[in-house]
């Protein structure tokens, strides 16, 4: 490794496969037990480089002053060796930078679970706070671990004693039904029998000739019996918490999975009473949990629950925290934080089971449930969903937001979509929810708010400003967004737009349209005459953000370009 390669890998930062180490905040350096640790740690995920003598900030410290002054990688590679089981070969080199000499280990990763010669296992993954750290891998998790790692499903696992009889011929029914009346379900099922719809879902394999159920198999179609024998770590919960009853809902299942989703459905449905307003002639309805949202978050929790744990999928409705938690166990998958839950892509934990619930249209054909989730709740004119791991990382949740909707924000965002004759998607929601709260927002904020690049932030604020939704202010440096002229003259609120727009802005716009209203044409020539304390760039944005706002509408080109008085005039 050159000394540029070197300082590129530093820059980067700490990731999954790139571990610091300091060697001088211990006396004599780092202890060989921390050391190997975070080596079997790496190995036991996708291997890596650990760098010895470089802080977590990426300050490069050195070794420590009191290591041996024969040490050499012979030493360490016998060390990292003798200190691990099965005896791990990471090769050791030693670099000099800006004056320090530091150690690179380059950290194969491991075919199966290695440890220390403690017997310590560990394993690195990214910490709810979205940086890496090690967690331990505890016996019961053991069997967990080559899943996590890519090796074969668990949910196409065939237990041994496990024959069709274990098989519900009420819940294979339920199944077929499920494919003839539900839309979404996937059209080649249509039409099979129980034989052949069970093998169309790998809800069996053929083992020497005799059909075996799949996990898969026994927890959409098993008998209740058989499931709590072969997948006994399967159990969810539907729970309603009230200041005033206490707990009055509070029921366990360890039914099958489409039968537990139908059941589940069915408790909230008193519970879920919808707000409705006038809307023209239309009467629209809100829910306090769009059922889209309720399906999807549902879905989610048990296709991708740790079934090789104990542990209970709840669904738990708190009236006191304003909303609906739904929550299971297990990590969130590898390389998915918090933080990326919305843009990272799809990764299941049980691929064959959550096959089969996509197929069955019981869950986001393309994976993107949780982009569902988001745009469903938003719709319903309330916060955005929080997603949410325990502090050891080990159980996952969403918070559904209930409570009274923002009415005012779902007629506009409607009234919009049937404008533009398609719908906002969770991004644009997003965006303008906020500037809705907080009365502006910028590029920046608008990048962090959809976890993605500046180049997506920008282009969703040119969508929505191009929809006539949201209007620019400021120079392009400083600008801001906030909601357009026609939004806060639709709410009744002329005075904050006022406010919010400024004065001489305001006048500016007004003056361009008046000096329309009477000669029905006007030239960039012609606004510097009119407003002549607008430079050529700033009088270019006025006109263009009173197209952007339909207000005046553009034609010709270049030199030619002139603006007449467009449909949406304020």
């Amino acid at each position: 490794m050159t000394e540029q390669e070197l300082r590129d890998l530093i820059a980067q930062g700490e990731t999954l496969t790139v571990e610091f180490k300091s060697d001088v905040e211990e006396k004599g350096g780092l202890h060989q037990d921390k050391l190997v640790e975070a080596i079997v740690c790496m190995a036991n995920t996708h291997g890596g480089q650990l760098l010895l003598g470089v802080e977590d900030s990426g300050e490069v410290t050195g070794l420590n002053p009191e290591r041996p002054a024969h040490l050499t990688p012979a030493n360490l590679e016998a060390l990292i060796a003798n200190r691990t089981r099965p005896h791990l070969a990471a090769p050791v080199g030693f670099h000099s930078l800006g004056g320090h000499r530091i150690v690179v280990i380059t950290v194969p990763k491991a075919a199966g679970l290695t440890a220390t010669s403690d017997g310590l296992v560990k394993r690195r993954v990214i910490g709810g706070q979205g940086r890496p750290e090690c967690v331990t891998i505890h016996p019961t998790n053991w069997m967990d671990y080559p899943i996590q790692m890519g090796a074969p499903d668990l949910s196409a696992y065939t237990p041994p004693s496990a024959t069709w009889d274990d098989l519900d011929p009420i819940e294979l029914e339920r199944l077929r039904q499920n494919v003839e009346t539900n839309p979404k379900a996937d059209p080649a099922l249509r039409g099979l029998d129980h034989a052949e719809l069970a093998g169309a879902l790998n809800l069996v394999v053929t083992v020497d000739g005799v059909a075996r159920p799949t996990v898969t198999g026994l927890l959409l179609a098993g008998r209740e019996a058989s499931i709590r024998s072969h997948v006994p770590t399967h159990e969810a919960a539907f729970q309603l918490l009230t200041e005033r009853l206490g707990n009055p809902l509070n029921q366990f299942s360890h039914a099958p999975l489409v039968k537990l989703f139908q059941t589940f459905e069915q408790y909230l449905v008193p519970l879920n009473l919808e707000e409705e307003f006038d809307l023209g002639i239309r009467r629209i309805p809100v829910p306090p949990y769009p059922t889209a949202a309720f399906r999807e978050g549902l879905a989610n929790a048990l296709v991708h629950r740790d079934y090789t744990q104990r542990g209970t999928v709840y669904v738990r409705i708190d009236e006191g925290a304003g909303g609906m938690y739904i929550s299971n166990p297990g990590r969130l998958p590898e390389g998915v934080t918090t933080d990326n839950i919305l843009v990272v892509e799809p990764r299941a934990r049980n691929p064959l089971l959550a096959d089969a619930f996509r197929r069955l249209g019981l869950a986001e054909r393309t994976g993107r449930g949780v982009d569902r989730i988001y745009e469903s709740i938003l719709r319903a004119g309330r916060p955005a969903p929080t997603y949410e791991v325990d502090k050891d990382g080990t159980n996952v949740r969403v918070f559904l937001p209930g409570g009274q909707p923002d009415v005012e924000f779902v007629r506009l965002t409607i009234e919009a979509q049937n404008r533009q004759q398609r719908d906002l998607t969770w991004r644009q929601l997003l965006i303008l929810r906020t500037a809705k709260d907080e009365g502006e927002i910028t590029t920046a904020e608008a990048t962090a708010l959809i976890r993605g690049t500046e180049h997506q932030a920008r282009s969703t604020l040119e969508q929505l400003m191009e929809a006539g939704l949201l209007e620019p202010k400021g120079p392009k440096k400083h600008r801001t967004y906030h909601l357009s002229a026609r939004l806060y003259n639709r709410m009744g609120q002329k005075a904050e737009y006022v406010r919010r727009r400024g004065p001489d802005s305001i006048r500016q716009e007004q003056s361009v349209l008046q000096f329309l209203r009477e000669h029905g044409e006007i030239q960039r020539s012609d606004v510097l005459k009119l407003l002549p304390e607008l430079t050529p760039s700033e009088a270019s944005n006025l006109l263009k953000r009173l197209t952007r706002s339909r207000q005046i509408a553009k034609r010709g080109e270049r030199k030619g370009t002139s603006y007449t008085l467009g449909t949406t005039e304020p």
